[in-house]
Formats: C-alpha cells, structure tokens, sequence
C-alpha cells in the first residue's frame, strides 16, 4: 500500500474511533462536533482550489497549462488553430 493510502487509511481509523466517544450520533455528525471533515471531502475541496488558482491567468503554471493543452488540441486536430482559438474550460 502507498505510504499516502496508508496515512488516510489511519487518519480515518481515528475519526472512526471518535464515534465511540459519541455513540448517539452518527459519525459525519461526529465530525462536524469535532470540527473535522471527511478526507474525501477535503481533498475535493483543496483539488478544486487548486484549479480555480490555476484557471487564473496571474498563476505561473496558467499559461504551461494553456500551451500543453494547444499542442494536443493541435495533434487532434488536422486544421491547425491559434492558441486564441483553444478555450481552457
């Protein structure tokens, strides 16, 4: 198992173990009282921020991001297009 599987896997235990200090509530709402998120759901969350950081054309990987997407974009396609043509998103 990777190294990064392994810590979620463990992290979870531990929330899961929470639940038995809460028994009458459900373990998203042991969560929620404990002030902690499921990790699919942060991870989701920081994935998103990400891209909307990315789609911002001030941030340094926006416009490697662009070019990587014309080039194949290009290779698809038999007519060739200007990189003002290719909409990312």
């Amino acid at each position: 198992m990777l190294p990064l599987k392994k810590l979620s896997k463990d992290i979870e235990c531990v929330q899961k173990r929470l639940k038995l200090l809460f028994a009458a509530l459900s373990y998203t709402e042991v969560l929620s009282k404990c002030g902690l998120e499921l990790l699919d759901d942060h991870r989701d969350m920081i994935t998103q921020s990400l891209f909307r950081q990315i789609k911002d054309p001030k941030h340094p990987i926006h416009q490697l991001s662009l070019e990587k997407r014309w080039r194949y974009e290009c290779q698809k396609s038999t007519k060739s297009k200007s990189i003002e043509e290719i909409t990312m998103y």
